[in-house]
This record gives C-alpha cells, sequence and structure tokens, in this order.
C-alpha cells in the first residue's frame, strides 16, 4: 500500500496509568519509553501510538492521516472534529504538528455536534483571543497598513533578504524555515 493509505493501527488503546497524579498533567505521561500520543475523548484517555515511529512512516502528512484515523476510530467526521491542547483549540494543521512534537504529546478530541454550551464558550473565547493576537502580529508586519508612507513612516526595504558571498543577490535569501 501507498505510505498515503496506511493507517495509525491498531486503534487507541485505553490509557491506564499506575501513576497517579491530582491535577492530571500532560507530564504524568512523560516516561524515558516511547513518546505515545494520549487523545481524550468522551470520558476516556487513549494511548493512541508512538508518535515517532509513525513520522518516520507518514512524514508531513501525519496531521491529515490523524484526523482522518479519528473519523474511523471516533465517529467524529472532519467538519466536527475540535481538537484542543493545554492551550485550547488548534486551528491549523501546524498548530496539531506543534503539539505532536512536544515531549508528551496530549490532545483532547470533541465533537461539535455535542459540545456542551459552557465548553463551546471556552473555545469560542480562547479563538478570539487567538484572532486578537494574530491581528497583533500582522500589524506589527504592516500587513494591515494602506502604505506606511502615507502615516508618515519610513517603508521597509523591499529585499530584507541579506546579502552575503554565498548569496548572488539575484533572489531573495529564505531567511525563515517556513
Amino acid at each position: 500500500l501507498p505510505i498515503s493509505t496506511i493507517h495509525l493501527h491498531p486503534p487507541p488503546s485505553v490509557f491506564v496509568s499506575s501513576n497517579t497524579c491530582s491535577c492530571d498533567c500532560p507530564a504524568m505521561s512523560a516516561s524515558t519509553g516511547p513518546r505515545e500520543l494520549r487523545l481524550d475523548f468522551a470520558g476516556c484517555s487513549y494511548r493512541w501510538f508512538d508518535v515517532d515511529e509513525m513520522m518516520k512512516v507518514h512524514g508531513s502528512s501525519l496531521t491529515d492521516t490523524l484526523t482522518e484515523d479519528i473519523m474511523q476510530y471516533f465517529k467524529v467526521p472532519l467538519q466536527y472534529q475540535v481538537l484542543c491542547d493545554v492551550e485550547g483549540p488548534l486551528t491549523s494543521s501546524t498548530d496539531l504538528r506543534r503539539v505532536l512534537l512536544g515531549v508528551a504529546p496530549r490532545l483532547w478530541l470533541f465533537d461539535a455536534r455535542y459540545m456542551g454550551a459552557s465548553l463551546r464558550k471556552q473555545c469560542e473565547q480562547r479563538m478570539e483571543g487567538l484572532g486578537r493576537e494574530l491581528g497583533f502580529t500582522r500589524s506589527r508586519l504592516g500587513l494591515l497598513l494602506p502604505s506606511s508612507t502615507a502615516l508618515g513612516m519610513q517603508a521597509p526595504p523591499s529585499d530584507l533578504s541579506p546579502s552575503g558571498p554565498e548569496h548572488d543577490g539575484t533572489s531573495p535569501r529564505k531567511l525563515l524555515p517556513w
């Protein structure tokens, strides 16, 4: 089978821990063994798969495969999946990848069709906060300003890429990893 059709087998197993932690923090599941994804859904906690092993197999498509497998194992269609981490709702595949790269990857899965009003409100408030943060970042980058020169500000240079002996000057050099 092509890698894109390989699913994350076996199905998740119910999480049982000999450790007890009154705060139920993510660090509780951290150990010297493999980094297993812990996923909480409908009152149960599951240890699903070794994240490092699955990253080797699936690479950058792991996030897509994970959301597809959530449909299969938990019967939550993609359009109703609300995935959260300790900070709140995940809004992009980049957020999901960041969680998977963490020391003790843990997700909370909710089905939007059955979310209680209180939980829905918490998610909405967190997403509004993320929207404000995004707006602040866009402002700092000058992406919301119609023209910085119209406001009396000096326009930023058109090419922020440094030139140097390893740069030929004909194309901008990539400064960030993305």
